[in-house]
């Protein structure tokens, strides 16, 4: 659903709300439902599609606090719960709004202003208030306080404190805490997180109430930790409380925080315990949050108890629940960034060494286990990675380094087995790449060894990270651990090779489909060009992208490693990644081949080649068919430019040297449009950016003279690239007014790119503002042109109507020769085309004058040249001449030319497999051809009727019979579309309507003397009762088709008989596909007539009891009047309406014994 949608359907939900909760109008159980219905467009929505500005009416329907919004119909509801009290059914609303309410907030907490939010906040906390007094609903309560916390730990740095009654809320808070009662759990738990986010969020407003707080959660803790039954509600607020207030507040072991912390720790353990017996595992969730988050406090416990943590984080890691997997993650980071900090201590080193190689043992049983669980061993390789620091401390850094080495050997046997990667090893990718990044960060520089030992890594992981075997979720974690590894490389060994090898590698990846994998071993899962150069632009999009963060990273990378070398390093990417894009230019050779050099091409056998990156970091392109790899570096450099335009340092030398490159390889390529474009979506970039391009003015003046010549000499895809590079020069100042009015005009043309259009627009807008007697006239020309179906025709109207006081609505009326001619006093070059409809004249602007073509004297030969022409390029530009002349034709009413011109478009749609683009385009120019004369009718029509007739009749053409049959249908389909009544005329002299006209045609030519012609009208008869199964439209014809298809069997029974001259010039197959024919006609009118059996026997009854009527009325009408004196019209001068003068002289003879009436 779109935003307007939605905002729609919520003020209406809305409303529905205020009417059932406020007027008294409604059940609990409907005010629900449309809860329910409101949280379920949110959760459909793809709102992180939304941005900030388009967020605004949804944020405006529900936080706001006047008539319409949904705050307002819960503050009224809450006044009326104050006067008359409250009942259960007020808690089931009141549950669900809040619900709703913490919902609507995640999903636009970004977009949400301070305003808002304190209007979101006075609600909620006065509803929890009146709750609260009365002492009732205590659900309701508890989702209160959930809301509020929500919003302190979004918005709590922006919400000023002052909005805030800091006593009252811990006053309340803390006296739900110290109730001795079992009912209430969650309300004890949010009042909790609530207290924990505050001392978080305003440590120094609540550091009064600090110790209050503190021993209220400790006396929580202590009852939990003692009773037998665990309280998983409360466990989870009380960790996740301390965790938050923690935060705020420190505490120490070694002090008088002893005994809180090693409750916590106690809690901590029993939540560990307690993941493999309950199911649910909120309680563990948190206190696995908690020792990923305060380890700094915790390491003293964790260290006295460091095999038993060790142990059940290892069998945490490979729990059953994803959402615990994920946590344990983040606490085994905690866990061994808080041994780091304790091995810093020198007299706990001899304490903790035999337990460091209890560990050491276990990761490497299961790093040498061939049939160990993955998990098992994602853990043992993120274990060494966390546990660098103290192996250097306790056995040196040369032990690491063995370690090291040990760990790129093991990564590189695993990904080299002789059934190639599997889906599980591929798993293990990040995690390799993350160790060895962390064993890096603590290693001395390894010189020119690194290179070696992480070659084959690095080519192996950018190899496999678009293949199929390869998840969405991995590829998730790639960006961020292939940065650590750079950043590890280039920051503390001193060596750009990963940097290098990385941005050339993925363009190479990127632009060619294969690598070079051994094909003895077998290629991987292919995928489409498409699918990879899409994840290796977003992977590029990853490395670039600012979301990673070294204090994300954590210890010890935020000690050694700063958000400014990151970006140094993101930047060096970015060069490498230019530079590999630049020399790619230089090397393709993409220019046309001769037929000569073509032939030989072909010859031998096909081999892939590829880009090289060799071990010195070159590229060399080898002999390859470098079109295809053109395409594919076209997708990636127009996908990877907004990610390499992210960082705004160094930009604009970046811009000029790519700018440089495209330009003379455009100009040498002017066939191809890749150039074109993404030379245009790069300009397009920087002028997003910013960037002045003002080293690349020289360049881009020059190159503007090109595109305008191959705007003139080419047309489609190559003229629209064309005219969009040089409305992007535009936006930084390189071309005058004059200059930029054919291209805008090419672009409204092509009006598919609704964006290019759209810039299109705004760049004849300020052409309009600088020189509007020079840009109005060509372009009120253009509109007189364009119908009411091109996108743009509204709005270049609408802005022309803006700039020109006397340009209306008369445009849209066809009313163009006076506007044109009102406007400024100017007459444009190109005049209005009815002026020349009758004459049948083209015309065609020539600078100041106008040329008139007769089409009368250009169709013969562009007719000739379409059917007989062997050159395919000229043949194709005469088509496309017979294209644009019907379509004018039938868009000015031109019917002169119909004649000529369908039997043609017929041939043409009926061409032979070798012209299939020809055939396709005259296809749909025939059907469209159908259906707009069976809407239209007229005289082009009976012309359109005749050629398809034609064309059915076509001897020895099976594809033009067939194609004319298919028109021939759709003509007749779309004119029972159109007819509100399906009923043919009866009555003599009535005007026949389009279908009665085919019907009576497919009867008269059945019993015609040609086989052709009976063919033709057997397929037509055959199509159409498939067509008219279900039609009452052909009732009145079952007879003559009967009697028809009895005329053409006895014909050729007697031309058998007679031996007939049908079986010269291929008579005789076509007599045999029309006993075929026949035969399913004579099967598909007994279907018709069984399926309308009812209705054909009501319509016979009606007509004899017509006729019986009418017969009856005569008789009486003549036996008691001897002579009319005012004789009805009829044919007879009696004034009877008997049918011949005969019957009128025997029913008066048989009834008044004479016979005197004619």
């Amino acid at each position: 659903m779109t935003v307007e949608e939605i905002s729609f359907a919520l003020r209406a939900d809305v409303a529905a709300l205020r009417f059932l909760l406020v007027g008294l109008q409604g059940s609990a159980g409907d005010a629900c439902h449309v809860f329910d219905n409101m949280e379920r467009r949110l959760r459909s929505s793809k709102i992180a599609l939304f941005s900030a500005h388009e967020t605004v009416p949804l944020l405006e329907c529900v936080l706001s606090n006047e008539e319409s919004g949904l705050l307002r119909v819960l503050n009224d509801y809450c006044e009326k719960m104050r006067f008359f009290g409250t009942d259960a059914r007020d808690a089931r609303v009141l549950k669900r709004a809040m619900s709703f309410l913490n919902l609507f907030f995640e999903s636009f907490h970004e977009s949400v202003t301070i305003p808002q939010v304190e209007e979101i906040h006075s609600t909620v906390w006065h509803t929890f208030m009146l709750l609260h007094r009365l002492s009732k609903h205590v659900e309701v309560q508890a989702e209160c306080l959930g809301v509020v916390s929500a919003l302190l730990r979004s918005c709590g740095q922006r919400l000023s404190p002052a909005r805030l009654d800091v006593a009252k809320v811990v006053e309340v808070c803390v006296l739900i805490l110290e109730r001795k009662i079992n009912s209430g759990l969650r309300l004890r738990s949010n009042a909790m997180r609530l207290l924990g986010c505050m001392c978080g969020v305003y440590t120094t407003l609540m550091s009064p109430h600090a110790m209050r707080i503190l021993h209220a959660m400790v006396s929580v803790g202590q009852h939990l930790l003692a009773s037998d039954e665990v309280e998983q509600v409360i466990g989870e607020g009380l960790l996740l409380a301390f965790s938050d207030y923690s935060g705020g507040f420190s505490l120490v072991f070694n002090g008088p925080d002893r005994d809180t912390l090693m409750l916590m720790y106690h809690l901590i353990k029993k939540a560990i315990l307690l993941a493999g017996t309950c199911q649910n595992y909120r309680f563990c969730k948190a206190a696995l949050a908690l020792l990923g988050k305060r380890t700094d406090f915790l390491k003293e416990c964790l260290m006295n108890d460091m095999q038993d943590c060790f142990t059940a984080l290892r069998h945490l890691w490979s729990h059953r629940n994803a959402e615990v997997r994920r946590a344990t993650h983040a606490a085994t980071a905690g866990f061994f960034r808080a041994l780091a900090l304790s091995w810093s201590d020198d007299s706990q080193r001899h304490d903790l060494a035999p337990r460091l190689r209890y560990m050491l043992h276990a990761l490497e049983a299961t790093m040498r286990d061939k049939q160990g669980r993955r998990r098992d061993l994602s853990f043992a390789i993120m274990a060494f990675g966390y546990m660098a620091r103290p192996l250097v401390n306790c056995f040196g850094v040369d032990y690491l380094a063995i370690t090291f080495r040990e760990m790129v050997k093991r990564c590189e046997v695993l990904l080299t087995l002789t059934s190639g990667p599997v889906e599980d090893v591929v798993r293990l990718l990040p995690y390799f790449l993350s160790a060895l990044a962390s064993m890096l960060l603590e290693l001395p520089p390894m010189g020119s060894e690194l290179p070696q030992l992480l070659n084959f890594t690095l080519h192996t992981t950018l190899f496999l990270y678009p293949r199929g075997m390869c998840s969405e979720n991995i590829r998730s974690t790639f960006g961020s651990a292939l940065l650590k590894l750079l950043t590890a490389i280039l920051y503390c060994h001193g060596a750009e090779f990963g940097v290098v090898l990385v941005a050339r590698w993925l363009l190479a990846l990127a632009c060619v489909p294969f690598s070079r994998w051994d094909p003895k071993k077998g290629l991987p899962t292919a995928v489409e060009d498409v699918t990879m150069q899409k994840s290796y632009i977003l992977l590029w999009e990853s490395l670039q992208s600012h979301s990673h963060s070294v204090l994300d990273w954590g210890s010890p990378w935020n000690l050694s490693i700063s958000d400014a070398m990151l970006n140094s390093l993101r930047m060096a990417l970015r060069r490498e990644l230019v530079s590999a894009e630049l020399e790619m230019l230089r090397q393709f050779d993409v220019s046309l081949l001769s037929t000569e050099d073509e032939q030989a091409g072909d010859g031998g056998d096909t081999d892939f080649h590829w880009p090289v990156v060799d071990e010195l970091g070159e590229m060399q392109f080898c002999s390859m068919e470098e079109c295809n790899v053109f395409l594919r570096f076209t997708s990636f450099f127009i996908g990877s430019l907004d990610a390499t335009f992210s960082e705004a340092i160094g930009l604009e030398e970046v811009a000029a040297v790519l700018v440089e490159a495209l330009v003379p390889f455009a100009t040498r390529h002017t066939h191809i449009a890749g150039g074109y474009t993404c030379l245009h979506e790069l300009l397009q970039a920087g002028w997003r950016a910013g960037l002045s391009l003002s080293h690349a003015w020289i360049f881009m003046r020059s190159f503007s003279r090109t595109c305008l010549h191959c705007l003139t000499i080419y047309t489609d895809g190559l003229q629209l690239q064309s005219a969009l590079c040089m409305i992007s020069m535009n936006h930084f100042g390189l071309l005058e007014t004059a200059q930029l009015l054919y291209p805008i005009e090419v672009v409204i043309r092509h009006a598919d790119d609704t964006v290019a259009v759209a810039d299109a627009l705004e760049v004849l807008d300020c052409c309009l503002e600088k020189d509007r007697a020079l840009v109005m006239p060509p372009f009120c020309a253009l509109l007189s042109q364009l119908t009411v179906f091109n996108p743009a025709f509204g709005q270049l109207h609408s802005l022309l109507v803006r700039h020109g006081a006397q340009l209306g609505d008369g445009v849209r009326r066809g009313v163009k020769d006076e506007v044109l001619e009102c406007c400024h006093g100017t007459t444009p070059a190109l005049p209005c085309l009815r002026r020349h409809m009758d004459g049948a004249q083209l015309p065609l602007p020539m600078g100041s004058t106008t040329l008139f073509l007769p089409l009368g004297s250009l169709l013969p030969r562009a007719t000739m040249l379409s059917l007989q022409e062997k050159d395919s390029q000229l043949r194709l530009a005469a088509c496309e001449l017979l294209r644009a002349t019907v379509s004018w034709c039938m868009e000015h009413n031109v019917d002169d030319l119909y004649g000529e011109l369908f039997d043609t478009v017929i041939v043409l749609a009926g061409a032979s497999a070798a012209d299939s683009g020809i055939q396709v385009m005259f296809g749909a120019l025939l059907r469209q051809c159908a259906r707009c004369f069976a809407l239209r009718g007229g005289r082009g029509a009976k012309v359109m009727e005749n050629a398809i007739f034609r064309g059915t009749a076509v001897p020895h053409n099976a594809s033009i019979r067939r194609v004319s049959i298919e028109a021939l249908a759709e003509y007749v389909q779309w004119s029972l579309k159109c007819e509100l009544r399906l009923q043919l005329l009866q009555e003599d002299g009535a005007q026949e309507s389009q279908l009665k006209s085919v019907l009576l045609w497919v009867c008269l030519t059945l019993r015609g003397p040609s086989a052709w012609q009976r063919l033709g009208a057997a397929g037509v008869l055959d199509r159409l009762l498939h067509l008219l199964r279900c039609e009452r439209a052909a009732l009145p014809f079952v007879v003559p088709f009967t009697r028809a298809l009895l005329a053409a069997l006895a014909s050729m029974r007697m031309n058998e008989w007679d031996g007939g001259d049908e079986r010269e010039d291929g008579g005789g197959r076509a007599a045999v596909s029309l006993a075929g024919n026949l035969c399913r006609c004579v099967r598909r009118l007994e279907v018709y007539v069984v399926t309308n059996y009812e209705l054909l026997v009501d319509m016979w009854q009606a007509e004899m009891l017509r006729r019986k009527t009418r017969q009856f009325f005569l008789i009486f009408y003549c036996t008691h009047t001897a002579r009319v004196v005012t004789p009805p019209v009829g044919p007879h001068c009696c004034g009877c309406l008997l049918p011949s003068v005969a019957a009128c002289r025997a029913t008066r003879r048989a009834t008044l014994g004479r016979d005197d009436g004619c």
